[in-house]
């Protein structure tokens, strides 16, 4: 990937994590771009295809385009930085330390890309006590 084309991706996104919101700058290197469809499905370099993801977020995602809702019990597609709004998939909780799906993909993709594991709590309670996460 070009720096060009990583600089075009990271701008978008406010340098965050596309999925989970994480900033870029708390980490000692710069996050991966994620394709959004995979390659091996197809997927392009197109900025359009590609979103910034942190690196747990890129690699619970990995090649997965789909996963099963446990709710509806059937396969629902991921959220997709370039066609949903975050918003509308997802919200906060009260303390801003917990990402709830608002939506089937919302619930599909907090449970494939694990957004609220312990680490990420945990790594948010640390962020905003030291003023850096405030979503």
């Amino acid at each position: 990937m070009t720096e060009s084309l990583y600089k075009t991706v990271a701008e978008r996104a406010g340098y965050r994590c596309e999925y989970c919101h994480a900033l870029e700058a708390l980490f000692n290197h710069r996050f991966p771009v994620d394709h959004i469809i995979p390659r091996v499905f197809g997927g392009s370099n197109d900025p359009e295809n590609l979103a910034l993801a942190c690196h747990a977020c890129n690699s619970h995602k990995y090649q997965k385009q789909m996963a099963l809702d446990t709710i509806r019990k059937q396969l629902i597609r991921l959220f997709n930085p370039r066609q949903d709004k975050w918003e509308k998939r997802f919200l906060w909780n009260r303390t801003k330390t917990r990402i709830i799906g608002r939506t089937a993909i919302g619930r599909t993709t907090l449970a494939a890309l694990k957004l609220n594991s312990e680490r990420q709590i945990e790594a948010r309670i640390l962020w905003q006590k030291i003023g850096k996460f405030s979503d």
